[in-house]
């Protein structure tokens, strides 16, 4: 490949300006604590897969 500009080829240039975007804020660690929770029965087989195994 070439590289010096007398042979270069024309091209069509197209240039977007894009808006500018806030960055969302950071995220706080523990910030669902008391939100979720896990049941009990959470690694038991479920019912619908009592045919599989």
């Amino acid at each position: 490949m070439d590289r010096n500009a007398a042979n270069a080829k024309k091209v069509k240039v197209m240039v977007t300006f894009l808006e500018e975007v806030e960055k969302p804020a950071r995220r706080v660690g523990g910030s669902l604590k008391g939100q979720i929770h896990v049941p009990n029965d959470f690694n038991e087989p479920l019912d619908d897969l009592k045919d599989y195994m």
